[in-house]
């Protein structure tokens, strides 16, 4: 049985350092990332941490879902808005540690499958 206390622990500490990851992350980074995907071609079919746009996964119930079920309370979080159109690998950097290389692989691996679907 989970720890539901330990549970809603650990989801207010991944949301608060996702808030400061996104408030540690300096302007211009995130301005100049927001030209760069501007500029880029359309996304491909398949969906990835490293290639999708956080804001493209979070506006999509599935993909919000396999966010919300790796990363609890990412998506509610009201400074998302600022990461939008970054990738969830490119928000990682910036987090401290607190979104793992294995919490990105366990999304992506979601991910592929419901983009097999």
């Amino acid at each position: 049985m989970h720890d539901l206390k330990g549970t809603n622990a650990m989801n207010k500490k991944v949301s608060a350092l996702f808030a400061a990851s996104l408030l540690a992350a300096p302007a211009a980074v995130l301005a100049d990332h927001h030209a760069e995907a501007a500029a880029e071609a359309p996304a491909e079919a398949g969906l990835s941490t490293e290639k999708t746009p956080l804001g493209e996964l979070i506006g999509n119930a599935d993909t919000k879902a396999i966010l919300d079920a790796h990363l609890p309370g990412m998506s509610d979080n009201p400074q998302i808005a600022m990461a939008s159109s970054m990738t969830l690998r490119r928000v990682a950097q910036f987090s401290g540690g607190a979104i793992s290389d294995e919490t990105l692989d366990a999304i992506d691996v979601d991910l592929a499958k419901l983009s097999a679907k």
